[in-house]
């Protein structure tokens, strides 16, 4: 098309050219000087250039993605082992470790040289039996640590967790309180509006500077059709002192969260989707050499040549074409066709390992521990990608203890020393008044060996003679406690010497005082 051009006597063509070319050069101006990524053009014509509020896109799309990560999470085997691997990195075997660090009167607040031993023991106890199955969960299904677990599978499939903090008689137990781990779908996502000056986004009544007052939650799980269909829904006000919810925030004044895996779902969809029909074709392939193919002009075979797979009308049978030892003749008119589904191909390994480092990065786990691939690395490569992963499992332990382990701590003890269920083998209770010096107290996550533990152990003991680091920060990196290990050996030093019994390669030191006096006993006998 030849463009425009000005032409002499037409005022009206002549001001429509002029403003064509001034916005043509509007228009090079910001796409030379600007940002390439805010162009506008034919490459850029698919691309969002439009921002909604974190919680507007969140209500927009929550609820499907949150039902299709759970589809993944059902049917999908990386999802599956991603879920499992939240759990066993995040809370592990033993749950999260815990130290109560209360100290005598006067002393510095955390200072491990003036423990209040007593003090210690009995709040430890107390906890420990608490952390229980059916103690600190009101169903009593669950101890701490399974519930911890639940809380983690459901923040990385469902973005959120959502407990209730029960307090009192309804608790159920000494302590006067439990919790009670709820599904996030009774946080409805569809209420928004105002209560009173608040405004309620997604299920969450929030004041003037975004802090949650309340939550709005459903009575029954919204897809219990059978209960909804006789007692209808309702929403039941709890106030945020009486809730835990949360997830990981990727923006400001957010509200509600979004499923870890969303940006990897749909290739994880797509890539299960192409397993199956991979290994289906295979195993068509397999099972299928070739197909008969009839010309169109050709004569209906006679009796006792039909195709095959077509039955005798004599009898019913299928007829049989192919004998050990002999040449197959096929029926007239019909011509073999090989049948071959080109699965599985040389490249479909490579091809599903690609997506697979994909997915491993939206994941922000390791490629060869979500896909059990060890197949080409090294100990140089592995340490370098487990490093980076075992960083980011570190942080997610943190952020655990900091939103849950560290408040749901804080609830039991108040409740615990108000209750009396903190008492010594007397009958005396720990006063409730001393609140803030028996609160202070420890969360360690799990830690893990290396695949080369003597190395690490040399270089461990070499920073410590260098005063890089303590052996209360190598003790802590592998998961104990220095100072309880101490207390620990002296225990065992001790009642090895009471027993008379050598341990490790060195006698202890009674033991070679005592040598010889045993000697000489021996020989007077």
């Amino acid at each position: 098309m030849t463009p425009l051009q000005a032409q002499p006597g037409s005022r009206i063509l002549n001001a429509f050219v002029a403003k064509r070319q001034a916005e043509r050069r509007a228009i090079n101006v910001k796409n030379v000087r600007g940002y390439d990524a805010a162009k506008r053009d034919h490459l850029t014509a698919g691309w969002t250039s439009s921002s909604a509020s974190a919680n507007e896109d969140i209500r927009n799309a929550l609820e499907i993605v949150r039902a299709r990560s759970r589809d993944l999470a059902a049917n999908n085997d990386y999802m599956r082992k991603f879920l499992r691997m939240c759990e066993v990195n995040i809370v592990g075997p033993h749950g999260f470790r815990y130290k109560n660090l209360t100290a005598n009167p006067g002393a510095r607040v955390g200072d491990a040289s003036a423990p209040d031993e007593a003090a210690r023991t009995l709040i430890e106890s107390a906890y420990a039996k608490w952390s229980a199955a059916g103690v600190c969960e009101v169903t009593g299904r669950h101890s701490l640590r399974q519930l911890m677990k639940l809380v983690v599978k459901a923040t990385a499939r469902d973005g959120e967790y959502l407990l209730r903090r029960i307090r009192g008689a309804s608790a159920g137990n000494a302590h006067g309180y439990a919790l009670q781990i709820l599904d996030i779908d009774r946080l409805d996502v569809r209420l928004n509006g105002e209560h009173g000056a608040n405004r309620v986004i997604m299920g969450v009544e929030v004041d003037e500077v975004m802090r949650p007052v309340a939550y709005h939650l459903l009575t029954t799980h919204p897809g219990d059709y059978s209960y909804l269909h006789r007692n209808g829904q309702r929403y039941e006000r709890v106030v945020a002192r009486d809730v835990f919810h949360g997830g990981i925030a990727d923006r400001a004044e957010q509200v509600r969260y979004m499923p870890w895996a969303h940006t990897a779902m749909l290739r994880l969809e797509m890539l299960g989707k192409f397993q199956t029909a991979a290994v289906v074709a295979a195993r068509k392939g397999a099972e299928t050499l070739g197909v008969l193919q009839q010309a169109v002009d050709a004569d209906q075979p006679n009796p006792g040549a039909a195709a095959l797979g077509e039955r005798d009308p004599s009898d019913g049978n299928n007829y049989e074409t192919s004998l050990p030892g002999q040449y197959d003749t096929l029926p007239p008119g019909y011509t073999l066709q090989p049948f071959d589904t080109k699965y599985p191909s040389d490249v479909f390994g490579v091809f599903v390992k690609d997506c697979l480092r994909g997915v491993a990065s939206g994941l922000m786990v390791a490629y060869n521990g979500l896909a059990n691939d060890l197949e080409g690395v090294n100990y140089s490569s592995i340490r370098a990608g487990v490093l980076e992963e075992r960083d980011g499992w570190s942080d997610l332990q943190t952020f655990f203890i900091e939103q849950l382990a560290d408040r749901i701590h804080a609830d039991w003890l108040e409740m615990a020393l108000l209750s009396g269920a903190i008492a010594y083998q007397g009958g005396a209770a720990l006063p409730a008044s001393k609140l803030d010096k028996f609160a202070e107290h420890q969360f360690t996550g799990r830690k893990w060996q290396w695949v080369d533990p003597s190395n690490d152990a040399q270089a461990a003991d070499l920073a410590r003679r260098r005063g890089w680091v303590t052996d209360s920060q190598i003790t802590a990196d592998r998961g104990g406690d220095w100072w309880d290990n101490v207390t620990e050996i002296a225990q065992e030093q001790a009642h090895a010497e009471k027993l008379k019994v050598v341990i490790g390669a060195a006698p202890l030191q009674s033991q070679v005082q005592a040598a010889p006096a045993a000697q000489a006993s021996a020989a007077k006998a």
